[in-house]
């Protein structure tokens, strides 16, 4: 399918479709600790060359995006890594993020669990590209303790992120070509629509889910019982 950039979308913050590259990537001044490694569960990884500027995900407009996953194994959740840029008045923010269940390729219901992230625990990395003048950020959000979503194997979830933020903000995208594509809620998670039915606009959202696999739990033989008091 064609690649569609609305220019409303665009105009909106003044950006320019003509992406380039910066030589030095940098890390900002003002950043939390980074957290400690953790396995990668899921990926939809950034890549410039296939970056468009995405949707907007901002809490004054009550706008959320929400893209699938599947995993083989059981797993927890405790990370996520995602790439967005801000209008220029700052490029810091506050998340919310959210697991839903899925019905029929959509969002089903209310949410299975939430979280909420403060600007100070997350860490915003200038990745070194933009668009215009609009600097693409890597924003690294690990869960508060004890905030941490638990993921059956072979269930198909829904991530869902929405920055809290004035203005408006972008969650950086790939046209729809690799992965399933991301969903759009204007009603803070309510409704849900395709992004094609709400914007003729295709793409996928970047991210990395981050966390630990739950090794599997095998029956023992009663020989195998039996040796264990020999």
């Amino acid at each position: 399918m064609g690649r569609f950039v609305f220019a409303a979308l665009i105009l909106c913050v003044g950006l320019a479709l003509g992406a380039s590259p910066r030589t030095e990537p940098a890390e900002s001044p003002c950043t939390a600790p980074r957290p400690e490694p953790a396995e990668l569960l899921y990926e939809q990884t950034f890549d410039f060359a296939d970056a468009i500027v995405g949707l907007p995900y901002n809490s004054s407009s009550h706008r959320v995006l929400a893209d699938d996953f599947e995993l083989d194994e059981a797993a927890t959740l405790d990370r996520v890594v995602i790439w967005g840029i801000f209008n220029v008045h700052q490029y810091v923010s506050d998340y919310m993020v959210w697991l839903y269940a899925d019905s029929g390729g959509m969002p089903a219901g209310g949410p299975l669990d939430s979280a909420f992230i403060g600007a100070n625990d997350i860490t915003f990395t200038d990745t070194g590209y933009a668009f215009g003048t609009a600097t693409i950020w890597k924003i690294d959000m690990p869960f508060p303790s004890g905030d941490e979503f638990d993921l059956d194997a072979g269930t198909r979830y829904w991530f869902a992120a929405q920055a809290q933020y004035t203005y408006t903000c972008y969650w950086v995208c790939e046209e729809y070509n690799r992965f399933e594509m991301a969903v759009y809620s204007d009603d803070d998670g309510s409704t849900w629509r395709d992004t094609h039915d709400a914007f003729d606009y295709d793409c996928d959202v970047f991210m990395e889910l981050h966390g630990d696999f739950h090794p599997a739990v095998t029956g023992a033989s009663w020989g195998e019982i039996k040796a264990v008091f020999e």
